[in-house]
């Protein structure tokens, strides 16, 4: 955990020509919660970066003032969502937000952008040392967010501190209402509802015709991965009966939600029946069926609940764009990107990703509310080293393009601190979700600052490593299950959840990282030199933790033939291997998906 310098980063800090000791803090009569939360977090870091400690204006008059929240005068005609300005007149500077999120945003980005305050996760934070700041008067900067909700699950956004610095309103953390609140879904309803909106313990025995038919056979809806399981019948009037008296439901536990979820089962077998095989037939895609069920389900929703609106997913085999039905205004349409390739930007040069394209653009012409949901992780192999960084900034700058007002860039929620570079894609995905027409030269800036906030000194080494493991994969095709070893996509249900890294396992043949293989001697050379040259106990911490990627690399992912070793060989290399599983529940990293939600009690 950082602490307050012993010794100001910031050597001379004035506002409007007048010396940061002359300023006190001014909130409203009545503060929020989150304009008290604003306030402190402001006076905190103005002390840690100057050493000078502001008073509350009732505490004590100064001849300058920083007003936040409502106490602040802007034009707040010209702020939409969770957007801010920053502004000075002559003697005062002016934090506040549209709402009181966008409060918050206003003093963290005064603080980062002219005060040099850099947090890279929790507790891990520095002030930029400079002789002197000087922000001027008359200075006005508004900022309006492009995504109106913006999320990522790495394990560092459990830290609701460090989730609304970064700009994230929908989070692992709950965002409560002194972090100005968050996206709020009806409760239970966030994504694959169908098996709770028409619980199949409740009403599969006898009436099984409220689910798929499949080869002539109706099967059971839900969620897990054991056996074949289906989704709803959704030409049954009877079903669209149950599901929409269930989200009204839903939606009367929290009637101030934003959005009530009503999607598709996480599995391919949509019914066939006469009649569900006939609109699909019409529609051209199955996502038309889904459209007029939801729409259906909406309209009543939009009676009782006009603020409410309802999501679907525009996912597998409802991701192609429908030819009639078009969703309702107070529809949100979920685009996922799960069968592309993530090595490369989605819109265009890969053609595993052309199909995406298609769906995006049509998708664009028709709906009013279109959301995305993208994977930034393998869910197959989290410890795989995963080059997304070259697609990141592309892809935000085209869901920005095509108008998408959500935006979810999905990553290991299960998975805790594992991979080398989480922290580090959590940190560029809240940057670019905020900004996402940012330079290529500003994108790789938040990169360098980071490994040398992050990793210390030797981050250049940490670099070094990113850059091979870009250029030896710039022509892969990477999915979003894609492992290193034999395990994770076995056909057996049990083999694939009980997979954990052993001695001697069988080997993947060829994968995507089969190149970046072949440089792991200066790969180990790299991460150890960073490590050498860390500055503190904190700072080695987090190395070893990232190094655990090419631990479980050259443990696991390389040959150890036992037949060629020396009895002296073995045990050694066991007892690496024993090391190794130790420190994964130290730092509570999990191997896969399937692994993690076994451990947690989701399989």
């Amino acid at each position: 955990m950082a602490t307050k310098p012993t010794t100001a980063n910031i050597q001379e800090l004035t506002i409007c020509g007048a010396p940061i000791e002359q300023f006190s803090i001014v909130m409203p009569l009545n503060p929020t919660e989150a304009e008290q939360y604003a306030a402190g977090r402001l006076q905190r870091y103005i002390a840690m970066a100057t050493g000078k400690s502001l008073p509350f204006a009732e505490e004590r008059q100064t001849a300058h003032k920083i007003y936040i929240g409502a106490a602040a005068r802007v034009a707040r005609e010209t702020l939409k969502h969770d957007g801010f300005t920053i502004r000075t007149d002559d003697t005062s500077l002016h934090l506040a937000g549209a709402i009181d999120r966008g409060t918050i945003y206003a003093v963290n980005t005064f603080l980062e952008k002219y005060v040099g305050v850099r947090i890279y996760e929790g507790g891990v934070e520095r002030v930029l040392p400079a002789e002197k700041i000087a922000v001027p008067a008359q200075l006005s900067v508004t900022e309006n967010p492009v995504f109106q909700m913006r999320r990522t699950s790495h394990a560092t956004t459990a830290d609701p501190d460090y989730a609304v610095w970064m700009k994230f309103n929908s989070s692992l953390a709950r965002l409560e209402e002194k972090h100005g609140g968050t996206i709020v879904n009806a409760p239970g309803l966030s994504c694959h509802t169908f098996e709770k909106l028409c619980p199949p313990e409740q009403y599969f025995e006898e009436h099984p015709e409220y689910y798929s038919l499949i080869d002539g056979k109706r099967i059971i809806g839900g969620n897990k991965f054991d056996k074949p399981y289906g989704q709803l019948c959704l030409t049954n009037p009877d079903v669209l009966h149950i599901v929409t008296e269930n989200v009204l439901k839903q939606i009367a536990l929290r009637p101030d939600c934003q959005i009530a979820d009503v999607s598709q089962n996480d599995n391919s077998n949509y019914c066939q029946c006469e009649n569900c095989a006939a609109v699909d037939k019409e529609e051209g895609s199955p996502a038309g069926l889904m459209l007029r069920f939801v729409n259906a389900i909406a309209a009543e929703v939009k009676k009782k609940y006009p603020n409410v609106l309802v999501q679907t997913f525009a996912y597998q085999y409802t991701r192609k764009p429908p030819k009639i039905t078009k969703p309702a205004d107070n529809v949100i349409v979920r685009l996922c990107s799960i069968e592309c390739c993530f090595r490369h930007k989605l819109d265009c040069g890969c053609a595993q990703n052309e199909s995406f394209a298609e769906d995006m653009a049509g998708w664009g012409k028709i709906a009013k509310n279109l959301s995305i949901w993208n994977y930034t992780v393998n869910y197959d192999e989290y410890y795989a080293p995963w080059p997304n960084f070259d697609a990141l900034p592309e892809n935000a700058r085209y869901f920005a393009e095509n108008n998408a007002v959500h935006v979810y860039e999905q990553s290991s929620s299960n998975g805790g601190h594992t991979g080398e570079f989480g922290a580090l894609r959590t940190y560029l995905i809240g940057k670019l979700l905020w900004n996402p027409y940012m330079s290529r030269e500003e994108y790789n800036a938040h990169i360098d600052e980071f490994l040398e906030g992050y990793f210390g000194p030797g981050w250049q080494g940490i670099r070094a490593y990113l850059d091979l493991l870009m250029e030896t994969t710039k022509d892969q095709h990477i999915a979003f299950l894609q492992p290193l070893n034999p395990y994770s996509q076995d056909p057996d249900y049990e083999t694939r959840m009980s997979y954990e890294p052993a001695p001697y396992q069988k080997l993947q043949d060829e994968h995507y990282l089969s190149e970046f293989f072949t440089h792991l001697p200066d790969l180990l050379r790299l991460w150890r030199g960073a490590l050498a040259q860390a500055p503190d106990n904190a700072t080695r911490f987090r190395i070893i933790r990232a190094m655990m990627t090419l631990d479980y690399i050259e443990l696991f992912c390389t040959p150890h033939d036992r037949a060629t070793m020396t009895l002296e060989e073995q045990a050694a290399y066991e007892a690496r291997c024993a090391e190794f599983l130790w420190k994964q529940e130290l730092f509570g990293q999990h191997t896969t998906e399937n692994t993690a939600r076994r451990k947690k009690g989701q399989g």
